[in-house]
């Protein structure tokens, strides 16, 4: 018994120097790694199904809630600016400042995240989610909103790289891993639909506040349950000092606040204002098939996603999504709703769903394990940079068309409704031309890549 116990500890030792830097190992990819770094590949993750499952609930159920605000924000600004006097010109700023916020503090929060531990990171994200959403609810200005929908947004920024990575770590690459990543896309949409219809009822019977409150509550009980609910971390320093010198040196706080300034910045000056009329229940309901069908293909891309190449599945999907664009632009507002405005509905979300589970694999493929947190980091960055640009593009462009169409007819009897179609017009021409060059990237851009998704042995 000594004498197995005596083999047993040397070994553990002959392990330990291993893996402590003394001898090279081989990556997954099978590059050989400096030998001045520290080896510390972790082992291939073989959860159980509960496992596998609470994980995912746990983090999709935060960006559901997350999207639910930005449902009500979106049905309910017109009646929240009139209870907290908000002004006319800075109606979209509780909208945009959680988009500007979120997308400028990404990479530094995936950074911090691969260093100090994405399980921390994530629970600090949930705790800031929660508490900022109550916040918004107590909101007696409009400067008070702005400012708690914005740390919501820092808080937004905090939670979705960590997520990639407590996925990517808890659940191994095949089926399971990318239903993990199509659940959390398809939360988002569940989260926004139901924030568009139950905040058009709640509205109109209990006030606007109570959206929030039972969102940060419930987020809050979330976070509670993530201290014993989510996986626990190995090789992350817990004592005080080496969580200061881990953050001190391996995270670039130069590069990471000019990246953020310089994004926020940039955000600053395309976001333009614009006056939403749209609050009742009727609006919401006619903006659900959008989500429907978000959600419908966002759960399913997961089931199908390693089946069809990436290149086709993006490139056949951006051609659809083009679509909803040009019968916007052609539409005739005397139409009736089913007549065009229904399948461009219905057709907008089928880039973005399949985009973004697609890309999510990817990106999660090609960063190390050791990166993941910055990997998503990196994806959700240049997903909210594009989205805040491409709004402020197309407000740009309406606001242009607009302003020259009032100077042209200035004197004359055209209704000012015609000189506002005319500027819609011209920004869902261009969503239709960046979509047909999003078809054009995808095709030649992604024709050597193929399946994604695939379990590995």
């Amino acid at each position: 018994m000594a004498t197995a116990t005596a083999t047993l500890v040397t070994e553990a030792h002959e392990l330990r120097a291993i893996h402590s830097g003394t001898a090279q190992a081989p990556h997954e990819s099978g590059v050989w790694d400096d030998p001045g770094r520290t080896i510390a590949e972790p082992a291939a993750p073989n959860p159980s199904n509960v496992r596998i499952a609470t994980t995912i609930a746990q983090l999709a159920s935060i960006n559901l809630l997350s999207s639910f605000t930005n449902g009500v924000i979106t049905v309910g600004l017109p009646t929240i600016a009139r209870d907290i006097s908000l002004a006319r010109e800075l109606y979209l700023w509780p909208i945009s400042v959680f988009g500007l916020t979120c997308g400028s503090m990404l990479l530094m929060a995936g950074s911090i995240a691969d260093v100090v531990g994405a399980r921390r990171v994530e629970l600090l994200g949930c705790f800031m989610l929660g508490v900022f959403s109550l916040a918004c609810g107590l909101a007696d200005t409009g400067l008070q909103l702005t400012l708690f929908r914005a740390f919501q947004g820092v808080a937004m920024a905090i939670h979705l790289p960590a997520t990639v990575s407590i996925v990517t770590a808890t659940i191994p690459k095949g089926k399971a891993r990318n239903m993990a990543f199509a659940a959390l896309g398809f939360a988002r949409d569940i989260g926004y639909a139901v924030g568009l219809v139950l905040s058009g009822v709640l509205i109109q019977t209990s006030g606007w506040r109570l959206n929030f409150y039972l969102a940060g509550g419930a987020m809050l009980i979330l976070a509670t349950v993530a201290v014993w609910g989510l996986p626990k971390e190995q090789g992350i320093s817990t004592s005080s000092e080496g969580f200061i010198k881990e953050l001190y040196h391996k995270i670039d706080w130069a590069g990471s606040i000019i990246i953020s300034g310089g994004l926020a910045l940039l955000t600053y000056a395309l976001a333009f204002q614009e006056i939403q009329d749209a609050g009742t229940l009727t609006t919401s309901l006619q903006l659900l098939p959008n989500v429907v069908v978000g959600v419908v293909l966002g759960l399913s891309c997961g089931l199908f996603v390693d089946k069809v190449a990436a290149g086709w599945l993006v490139t056949i999907t951006s051609i659809l999504c083009a679509c909803a664009p040009l019968l916007m632009a052609i539409m005739n507002p005397r139409w009736t709703y089913w007549y065009m405005a229904f399948w461009a509905q219905a057709l907008s979300p089928v880039s973005v769903d399949v985009l973004f589970t697609v890309g999510m694999l990817i990106v999660s493929d090609v960063f190390p394990d050791k990166s993941q947190a910055l990997a998503g980091a990196v994806f959700n960055t240049v997903g909210q940079f594009g989205l805040s640009f491409g709004v402020g593009l197309c407000q740009l462009v309406a606001l242009g068309i607009t302003g020259n169409q009032a100077q042209a007819s200035h004197g004359s009897e055209l209704p000012e409704g015609d000189t506002l179609l005319r500027g819609y017009r011209a920004a869902f021409w261009t969503m239709h031309g960046f979509m047909l060059l999003c078809t054009i990237v995808a095709l030649f851009g992604l024709r050597r890549v193929g399946k994604v998704g695939l379990k590995r042995d």
